[in-house]
């Protein structure tokens, strides 16, 4: 399958600093919705903040995007109404001496179609390693809600989520899984924001039969911020 195809930029926001070598640029990568399962998972019950390993997130280029970091689930428990509040923004903070980009997905035929998240960077002048990239629901896109049908099944369960999946050359993602290991600093911060008047009040649906859904995610791309701490 063609991916420069299936996949093209919708938007395109300037580098913040001076270049980097190639090898120290790595990609933050953000789909919504979802149509592979990786390995990772994790599942937000609130909106407290949750660390993974720098590895986890870590994909080779030759494999994504076949290959995804993190499964971001929203499964917020409902309110006094029994509305099920969308996670509608995340952000996810981590370490980094190198250049940052971050992109967006959506998705669009042959499933529904979902305009991707916007991003936004977030650089601390404290520290110039370290980058947060705020990731919002934009008109037109899908939640991250476990209560949400998207309009396609994966692992026979109709549900919105998200991957973040960092992507580079080897020698770049071997220093980012270093300097988020969870030791040298705190690992990869997520966390979401939940907006419960903009909740999806829809079923989880019924059973898809047959196999789980494996395929590329096609549609749209939002290319965002390029960031590069201050040498």
């Amino acid at each position: 399958m063609d991916f420069r195809r299936i996949l093209f930029a919708v938007l395109l926001l300037s580098a913040i600093s001076g270049p980097a070598s190639a090898s120290a640029h790595i990609t933050l990568n953000f789909f919504t919705p979802e149509t592979l399962d990786p390995n990772k998972k994790i599942v937000f019950h609130n909106d407290m903040t949750q660390t993974v390993n720098g590895s986890d997130l870590t994909v080779t280029s030759a494999l994504f995007p076949n290959v995804k970091g993190v499964e971001i689930h929203g499964s917020i428990l409902p309110d006094v109404k029994g509305v099920f509040p969308d996670i509608s923004s995340i952000r996810i903070c981590f370490h980094y001496s190198g250049l940052v980009t971050a992109q967006s997905f959506g998705s669009g035929p042959p499933f529904n179609i979902y305009a991707p998240w916007t991003i936004s960077e977030i650089h601390s002048a404290a520290d110039p390693t370290y980058y947060c990239f705020n990731f919002a629901e934009a008109p037109g896109s899908a939640p991250i809600n476990d209560s949400f049908n998207p309009g396609f099944a994966v692992h026979g369960l109709y549900e919105s989520f998200a991957t973040a999946t960092v992507t580079g050359a080897d020698a770049g993602l071997a220093d980012f899984r270093k300097e988020n290991d969870g030791r040298h600093n705190n690992g990869v911060e997520i966390t979401p924001g939940a907006v419960p008047e903009l909740s999806s009040v829809v079923s989880l649906g019924g059973l898809f039969a047959g196999a789980a859904v494996s395929l590329w995610l096609t549609g749209r791309r939002r290319n965002a911020r390029c960031a590069q701490p201050a040498s």
